[in-house]
């Protein structure tokens, strides 16, 4: 189902599967950008844009999900919070042009064509 969502959602569940597969909560910034094959620049605007979904997402007054800190310099996960991926993806599927494309023919009973 990732091939529905967009890039930038998809940069955005690569980030957050690495993260929920490291034993630390507190990885480098440089750590993750050369596992992934990705910039500074890039992976630190992921990790925010992240941050602020996840913070929608879940939408409570805990320790957030994700963090940038240090000046842009280690992103922070803490190990205590359960971030379910699946659920994250299906939040972007939900908003994706893909899938009210495929929902809108699916659920198309022809009504609206005067051919039919």
């Amino acid at each position: 189902m990732q091939w529905m969502l967009e890039k930038k959602e998809n940069e955005k569940i690569e980030l957050l599967t690495f993260l929920r597969e490291q034993l630390t909560a507190d990885i480098s910034v440089k750590t993750v950008g050369e596992a992934l094959g990705w910039s500074k620049y890039l992976t630190i605007t992921v990790a925010h844009q992240l941050a602020e979904d996840l913070m929608t997402i879940y939408d409570d007054e805990e320790e957030p999900l994700l963090s940038v800190q240090q000046d842009d310099k280690m992103l922070h996960m803490p190990m205590s919070r359960h971030v379910n991926t699946d659920a994250v993806m299906l939040v972007y599927l939900r908003e994706s042009l893909y899938w009210t494309f495929i929902k809108e023919a699916f659920f198309d009973n022809g009504q609206h064509n005067p051919q039919y």
